[in-house]
C-alpha cells in the first residue's frame, strides 16, 4: 500500500492520503481534481489496493463497497510485478456512461 500512496501523492498530486483499513487494503484521500466531470465537488475518495497476481471478484467489490458504507465508487489501484499502477474507477451499481 506505501507504493501506492507515494503514487498518489507524488505523480497523481493527491492530499490527505491515508491507510483506511489495513485489512481490506483501503486508502482514503483527495484528488486534485474531480475525476468525474459530473461530480458536484472534490472530494475524498477510497482506493484499494490489489496486485495484478492476486484474484477479482464480485463477492470482494460488494465487501469493499460494505466497508465503506457512504461511497457510491472505489478506485481500483492494481499493481503490475514491475511496479507499474494502474487506476480503474469501480462503481457500486450500474452507472449511465458520460456524456461527451
Amino acid at each position: 500500500m506505501d507504493t501506492v500512496i507515494e503514487n498518489l501523492v507524488h505523480q497523481q498530486l493527491w492530499t490527505d492520503c491515508k491507510i483506511y483499513n489495513e485489512d481490506a487494503n483501503l486508502i482514503r484521500g483527495t484528488p486534485p481534481r474531480k475525476l468525474h466531470p459530473e461530480d458536484a465537488q472534490i472530494s475524498s475518495e477510497y482506493v484499494l489496493v490489489s496486485h495484478m497476481r492476486d484474484s477479482v471478484s464480485v463477492r470482494g467489490y460488494t465487501k469493499t463497497f460494505q466497508s465503506v458504507h457512504d461511497a457510491s465508487r472505489v478506485v481500483h489501484a492494481v499493481i503490475a510485478e514491475d511496479s507499474t499502477i494502474a487506476y480503474y474507477i469501480v462503481y457500486k451499481s450500474l452507472n449511465p456512461p458520460r456524456r461527451n
